[in-house]
Parts: structure tokens; sequence; C-alpha cells
């Protein structure tokens, strides 16, 4: 059989493109929501596809070959008469391949299975369909066979809609809790009623602007709870199904169209030619209609579910509530994204019969607003559609690009009086303004923006949160389990709600059931990192079941990949030392550059003082480590790192810098791979002890208990997101050594205490203290002095105390024996270590230190930081041998 020959079934005229209703209902294929739509009716058979396929698959197509799945597509393409025939060039090919990586993923599983059938039914494919009409019978037959089709559906939801957040032995998947409780929030006394108000005004449009899984999409939904109005959102969500697939479809269908120029010029006024319009013009008589069919089929859907409700039960609440779910979650309503199925069904009608289509329909809408009532339109996750087609259309002088989203607010603001809400992550307040400049927006000042949307950032408001699902027999009182579970869930969770509200979505399909071995999957997952604080419950639980495991490897992991590309290299070098900055000493900070970007891509989030994004998140800095950790220019250069994080170049930061490279290189080779022996160049013999393998430990405070564990940290797991805590003050220091600071392993003391870096280590059998004091210096050598003032600061009965033998301070009169105390707790030798840079220590200094205290003094080379293998990372596999000294 040649391309396209030996069809049994002849291809459908123009006129035939639309199925009838018969056909619908009995060959109407649903795509899943993690699939790219389908056409409704497969015009070949199974014998004619494997036909096709068996010409296909005869040529020798490079198909995993870098930058060649292009090809598969192509002869695909070529081999068929029903798919679009530009798509057989490598241009097209390869840009809607780039656009679409559902279709990529398609192509991949057409390639395993030797099949191209998936891909022919694609709708995305098909030869653009010029079958329109004004033939209002023709019209109305296909509304009305659509509502025929899902009356009953409807009319079921509205009695008996479903239930979210929930959990019950059908869910195969994890509780909704975007939804659950959704109208209650925003009543008077609701924790978002004050949001709302802000949010929904009537003389202003509004834009919400903040990272992802913030609570913007619960926010504008407890609006619409509120107040009447449609809700949009520009992202094809194939994890979460929030929202139908309508306005997607339609933005990313409009390159398909014939005559649509992705990028047309801008007006060069200084050449005083004047503007050809015609591009321009074309782009906007094509995108028009698309806009109008998705904003009919709302009005559509919006007049049957009204006239199916009952006169008698038409509460105002009520209605919004069930036509706020019913346009979320539209599948698990009525089975079908119905939206998105009215506008596909749409597209016969022509752009001069839209028109007054929506205005016969829009009257149900205007009965039922009062006469101060406002409409709203939502558009979520609106940088998809400011970053699509960013240069396809232009402002109205004509001298700047501008993206879809204001061609489609200028279309939806001429079909109903109502303002706008928008949603995004990133996006440029002025981006923002020139969209929603259509006739109904004139003035920037009308359009104001809002982030104060808050987070779990007081222990109290996550507390809250969480009890809701908590039984009531397991916290009154609180069980030692859950007790233990809510400061975990403090110490990993905090921040935006999406990490909190996730977990606890998991915490209810597991039925509350060994919930700290749930919070340790969850972490993992999301970062790379496994917790290991509250080992002894964890080891009293039972293990995950394979059905939860397996929820919770589908959970999307923090992913900042897109960090890699050029154009964020210098917020990548400032968000590595952010991250370095956060970790090492708690003190969070805010990106100076670049700002938007960083909330763009996840790393930061708008916090309640106002003042611009913040990066403090644990599992945000942890899965940020992660990103990091193979990065062998930023973990293995030091004056990489002394670029970090601000570009600091004075000397006295860059001391300070020196200390947390030093415990940031400690982290690293303290994984229990290697001796002690082999880490450090000794002074005189090294103890037997330090031929053990060397390992991080750190304490932890049994929660409710009191008691202490030992507990390991390494690259990949550990007792707290935080590696070191910088003590400002005498009193912090103490709160580390004494209660072991929340299971972090490094304590920067404050400077009257001696060492600038003190850490436990596990060496074979034994626990050391590693007491190490850090000079940054650029001469070639110490000096004799500087070599035993570092020694004497690294003296285990020295700290607080002078060379004399006088207390550094009498604000604590038993400071000295209650940090010597707090030492002898944790039953371990000690070891000195004297680490500089680039200036080196001298062995005949260094004799004379060793003789300062009878324990073990050691240094270390940092240069060895620079010669470590990239391919491992920080895993410092071999070390540089070290000089002889002087």
């Amino acid at each position: 059989m040649s391309s396209g020959a030996g069809v049994k079934r002849p291809r459908p005229t123009e006129a035939q493109d639309i199925p009838t209703e018969e056909e619908d209902a009995l060959a109407r294929t649903h795509a899943p929501r993690n699939a790219l739509p389908v056409i409704s009716y497969d015009p070949y058979l199974d014998e004619e596809h494997k036909e096709m396929d068996e010409l296909v698959f005869q040529h020798n197509i490079p198909y995993h070959q870098p930058g060649e799945q292009w090809t598969l597509l192509s002869h695909a393409v070529l081999g068929c008469q029903t798919l679009n025939r530009k798509y057989a060039s490598r241009e097209d090919a390869q840009a809607i391949l780039n656009e679409n990586h559902l279709l990529l993923h398609e192509l991949d599983l057409a390639w395993d299975t030797k099949s191209l059938k998936s891909i022919r039914n694609k709708a995305i494919l098909q030869k653009p369909n010029k079958f329109v009409t004004n033939d209002t019978r023709l019209i109305d037959a296909r509304v009305k066979g659509f509502e025929n089709r899902f009356e009953e559906q409807i009319r079921s939801y509205i009695l008996n809609p479903p239930k979210f957040g929930i959990y019950d032995e059908s869910m195969i998947q994890l509780p909704d809790l975007l939804l659950h409780d959704l109208g209650e929030w925003s009543k008077p006394n609701g924790h978002l009623s004050t949001a709302v108000n802000e949010c929904f005004r009537k003389k202003e449009a509004t834009y919400i602007f903040n990272t992802a899984g913030s609570g913007k999409t619960r926010l504008v939904l407890e609006g619409l709870c509120r107040f009447w109005g449609f809700y949009f959102t520009a992202a094809y969500d194939d994890v979460s199904h929030h929202g139908s697939s309508d306005l997607f479809s339609s933005l990313t269908r409009l390159s398909h169209l014939e005559g649509f120029t992705t990028e047309i010029p801008t007006w060069d006024r200084a050449s005083g030619q004047p503007f050809d319009e015609k591009y321009i013009t074309r782009n906007v008589k094509l995108a028009t209609p698309c806009f109008k069919r998705v904003w009919l089929a709302r009005l559509i859907v919006f007049d049957l579910f009204y006239r199916l409700t009952s006169v008698k039960k038409r509460r105002a609440h009520r209605l919004r509530w069930l036509w706020v779910i019913l346009q979320v979650k539209s599948e698990e309503c009525v089975g079908a994204d119905i939206f998105k199925e009215l506008t596909d069904i749409l597209q016969i009608v022509d752009e001069y019969t839209l028109d007054p289509m929506i205005l016969q329909y829009k009257t149900t809408f205007e009965k039922l607003l009062t006469k101060d009532e406002k409409f709203y339109v939502v558009i979520d996750e609106a940088q998809y559609a400011a970053g699509l087609h960013p240069k396809a259309f232009l402002s109205e002088n004509y001298t700047k690009h501008r993206p879809v989203l204001r061609q489609l607010t200028i279309t939806w603001a001429l079909q109903f009086p109502g303002h706008f809400v928008v949603c995004g992550t990133g996006l440029s307040v002025d981006v923002i303004i020139e969209a929603l400049a259509s006739n109904y927006v004139k003035e920037p000042k009308r359009c104001r923006t809002f982030s104060s949307l808050g987070a779990f950032d007081t222990r109290e408001a996550q507390e809250k949160y969480m009890l809701r699902y908590i039984p009531q027999e397991q916290y009154e009182p609180l069980t030692t389990s859950f007790a233990a579970l809510l400061e975990r869930a403090w110490r990993w969770l905090r921040g935006r709600h999406r990490i909190t509200v996730q977990f606890v979505a998991l915490l209810l399909f597991n039925k509350q059931k060994s919930p700290h071995r749930l919070l340790n999957a969850y972490v993992a997952q999301m970062t790379g990192f496994t917790p290991t604080d509250g080992c002894n419950i964890v080891n009293e639980e039972e293990l995950l079941s394979p059905k939860i495991m397996t929820l919770i490897e589908k959970l999307q992991r923090l992913d900042f990949e897109k960090l890699n590309e050029p154009r964020f290299e210098s917020l990548k070098d400032e968000i590595f030392g952010i991250m370095l900055q956060y970790r090492f000493t708690k003190d969070f900070m805010r990106p100076k550059s670049q700002h938007l970007d960083s909330v763009e891509l996840g790393f930061a989030h708008i916090s309640e003082d106002a003042q611009g994004p913040r990066i403090d998140e644990p599992l945000i800095l942890l899965a940020a480590a992660d990103f990091f950790k193979l990065d062998a220019k930023r973990v293995d250069s030091i004056e990489m790192y002394f670029r970090a994080p601000n570009g600091a170049a004075e000397n006295g930061r860059k001391g300070y810098e020196m200390e947390e490279l030093i415990a940031w290189t400690f982290h690293n080779l303290f994984d229990g791979s290697r001796p002690l022996a082999q880490i450090f160049r000794w002074v005189g013999e090294s103890p037997e002890w330090a031929n053990g393998n060397a390992r991080l430990v750190t304490r932890v405070k049994r929660p409710c208990s009191g008691e202490w564990d030992i507990c390991r940290a390494d690259l990949t797991s550990g007792t707290s997101p935080l590696i070191g805590v910088k003590a400002k003050t005498i009193i912090d220091t103490m709160k580390w050594f004494e209660e072991a600071s929340d299971g972090i392993p490094f304590c920067f003391p404050d400077h009257m205490c001696g060492p600038d870096v003190v850490f436990l280590a596990e060496v074979g059998e034994e626990i050391v203290w590693v007491l190490v004091q850090s000079k940054f210096n650029q001469k070639k050598t110490l000096s004799e002095t500087e070599h035993l003032e570092a020694g004497r600061s690294v003296i285990p009965e020295s700290m607080y105390v002078h060379r004399n033998g006088n207390y550094k301070t009498t604000a604590r009169p038993k400071l000295v024996d209650d940090l010597q105390l707090a030492l002898a707790r944790a039953n371990a030798k000690y070891l000195r270590v004297i680490a500089s840079w680039p200036a080196r220590p001298t062995n005949k200094h260094l004799q004379k230190v060793v003789h300062q205290s009878n324990h073990p003094l050691a240094w270390f080379d940092l240069d060895c930081v620079t010669q470590r293998s990239s391919r491992v990372g920080y895993s410092c596999d071999a070390l540089r041998p070290v000089p002889v000294l002087p």
C-alpha cells in the first residue's frame, strides 16, 4: 500500500468532518487528562493502521539519535492522508514536539510498540477543519445533542455532588484538599475573608502574584464562592486535574491555524514608513473567534446547569459553590471535560454567528446579578498565556510586542462587563497591566497586585491546619507519636501551603498509619534527602504499603533544571550562595537580582511583610542542595565560593565564608567511607581510634521524653534541614551545646567561645568532638603568634577562658562549668583542627601548638577541595597528596 492508498473507508468530506450525534455517542473517545486530546472518530480500521505502520517502520528512521525524533512524526504524516502535511517538514515537526512534551512521550511509546495509531488520532495533528457554518439549525442541533448527552449527569451532580478531602476505600488517588471545605474560608469569619475582599474589588482588576503552591488557586476559588464568575486556567494540568483544558487547547491551537503568524514585525516609527497592519489584523481575526468559542461554551454550560437546578433550592451561595466545583472538576462531577468538548463542537460556528449566540446565552447570568453585583473572570496560571506566542500581537501603537494574554482579555472584556482576577508566577506587573488594558481597563492604576497569601510560617498556623485532619482521639490529649509528628512537620514542611497540604493528603490516604515513615518518604521523594530524626518512633511503625509508596513516587519532585538556562546564570550563582547561607546560619536572604525569576522557578516566595521574595523553606533549600550537589564548579572551587553568597569581596566576609566552606567540606568528607586519619594531616602520631571510618553525627532530643539520640547526618540524610547554626551570642552557643539545637550538626560559636566550627563525629566505635579554627590569611604562611592563638582556641578546657585563666564573661557565672558538662554529656573524645587558606601552617610552629594540650592535633589542607572528582560532586574520593611543610 502506497502512502495513503488502500484505505477501505473514505475520508469524510469537509462537510462530514463533524460526526453525527449517533457517531458521537457511539464512537467518541475521551482522552485521559494526562494525554493529548484525540479525535472523536477514527477513520481507519485496525488493519489499515497496521498496513500504514509497516510502511513507516520499514524505513531506517534514526529515532534515538539526538534531535532526530521528528523523523518518525514526519514519516507518520506522509503515510496518512488525514494528518496535517505541514508536520512532514523538519521545522514544523520539531516545533510541535518542542511545544508538546506529551506528544513526544506518545511518540516514544509509538516507537517502542511500533504502532502509530495513537499518533494518527491526536486532534492536534489533524488537517485543519475548514468547515464552519452560520446555519443556526445545524448549530442548535449540535448544542442540543451535547445537552442531551450530559443533562442527566449534571442533574445527578447537582443532587449529589462529590466530596473532596474525605478518604474512602474506593479512592485510588490522594484526596483533593484544595477543594475541601471550599467556601468556608471566605465566609465573614473565615481566614481568607479579608484576602477575598482585597482581590475581588468592584472597580479594579487584580493580579495575584506568588510562587507555585502558595495558595493562589484556593483564594480565587473562595472568591468565586462569594461572587459569580468564570474560572479558566491557561495551563494543562495533567497532575492535579484542576480546571478545564478548553483555554489551553485554544491557546495552543492558534499556531496551527492557517495564516497565523507567531512573530510579526513591530513598527519602526523612525523609518517614516506607514505600518503594514496585515499581520496583526490577521492574527486578531484568527484569535478572536477561538477565544469567543471558549466563552460561549462556558455560557451554554452554565445555562444548562442553571435550568437543571430546582427553583425552590436556588440559594445563591449553594449555586455558586456547585458552579465552581463543576468548572474545576468536571471530569469527577459528570465524567468528562464538558467545557472542552463543547468548545470543540462550537468550532463549526462562524465568527459572525458567535456574537448573537453569546448575546442570547448571557442573559441567564444577567438575571442572577443584582444591580451592584459584579461578575468576575479568573484566569489562573496566566504565566503560560503570557509566555505563549510572545511576539504574535502588538501594543496599541504597534511599537512593542505583546503576549496572547492581552488579546484574550480584550476579547473577553467585550463580552461581559466583568472584572479580571489574574493569577501567575514570575509575571511582570507591566505585562499584566498591558494585558488588561482593554476597553474596560484604560488606566494602569485600575490594576492592582496582591501577594499576601500567607504561608505556614508559624508553628501555630501549621498545627491548626493539621489538627483538622487528625482524629480527635489522637489529639485530646495528643499521643506521643502525633505530638512528635507536629514537631517534625514544622521542622521539615514549613513554608508554602502546598507542601504541608500534600503531606496531609498522604496521611489521610494512609489512614494516619505510620505517619513518621510517611513524612520521611515524602521528604525523600521531594528532595532526595531522608530525615533521620525521630528514628526511635519510626522503628516502632509499620512499613509503608506498596500502594502508598506508589502514590508517593508519582508526586512531582521539586525540580530546578530550568535554572541551567544561560539567562539564569547570575541568578544561579546567587541562589547557590543563599542556599549555603541559610543552611549554615539559618539567616534567610532575599534574591537581589531577577527576583521575579526566583519566584517563577519556585525558589522564592512572597512573604507577608511584602518586602520582596525570600528563600527560607526547608524543602526548597534541600531540593536546591540536591540540584547543586553535582555542580562541581560550585562545590569544588574555593574561588567560586568566595563570590557567593553576595559577591562579597572584603576579607572579613571571606573569613566567615571560609568557616561555612570548611563545614560544607567536612559535611561531605565525613560520610563513613574513609578513615579519619586520611582526612587530616596529623601533628605527631595520630591516635589509634583515628583509623576508624569517620561519619558526621548529631544529637537529637527525643520529642516528649527529653532523652538524647546520636543520629547520623550525611549528604542524603540528616536530622535537620539545616547544616549549621551561627551563634551570635553566648546564649545561642550554649543552646546548641545543651539542647543540640534541633539536630543541627555544625555550630559556629560566638566570638568569645574559641573555635570557629564545632561538630560531632562517629569514628569507628568512638564519638569525637571536632573543634576547628579557620584562618583566612593572604600571606604565604601563618606567624608563630597566629599558630599559638589558633591552637589555644581549640582546646576544649579553654573555651570562654582568657590566656591568664580568667573567664571572658561574668554574665553567666557557671558558663564554663555548664559548657564542660554539656561536652561531657556526649561521652566523647576530642580532636583539635587548624585550617587556613591560602596561608599554610608550618611544621616548626605546629610542634609548639601540639604541646598546648594532650588532645590530638591535626590540620586540614583546604587545597584538597579543588582537587576532587567532578563526577562524584562533593564526595571527595581522591584527596590531593599533602605536601611537605617548611
